[in-house]
């Protein structure tokens, strides 16, 4: 009889946190548990056991470890590749979200009566545009009632 290993299931994504990814590629770029736990302010046996975690829901070894050494895996190194892009995306998107919170980008429609045009209007939107330049701005016409 031929037995067929079936393959491990995908990992589920929301198990692992950005935390864990965190601690990976600081490990990974470290290569030393305890001077990436110094620079994660954290101690050194909670990193292990976070990386252990990491392994163990991915179902693979990212680090070969011996009493003097340590190197990424094939896996480890293809993981942080992926991660530092993971990251970098995450870091970007979460500014951008902060910068249309605090009204630093976006979209904004102006109203405006045409007379107002020949006054300070646009040298004004030209000076804020200046100062916030992931901010769009556009003019629309309106009515003196409205």
């Amino acid at each position: 009889m031929i037995s067929i290993k079936q393959p491990n299931p995908l990992p589920d994504p929301s198990r692992i946190n950005f935390r864990l990814l965190h601690y990976f590629r600081v490990v990974a770029e470290e290569m030393n548990f305890t001077q990436a736990a110094l620079r994660l302010n954290i101690s050194q046996p909670p990193l292990s056991k976070h990386i252990k975690e990491l392994e163990s829901q991915l179902g693979v070894e990212l680090f070969k470890r011996t009493t003097r050494s340590m190197a990424l895996t094939l896996a480890g190194r293809t993981l942080l590749q992926n991660v530092e892009m993971l990251l970098d995306q995450a870091g970007h998107a979460l500014n951008q979200v902060q910068q249309l919170g605090r009204g630093e980008a976006g979209h904004m429609v102006v109203g405006m009566v045409g007379t107002s045009v020949w006054g300070g209007l646009i040298p004004a939107l030209k000076r804020f545009a200046g100062q916030a330049a992931n901010v769009t701005w556009a003019l629309n016409e309106l009515t003196p009632s409205q």
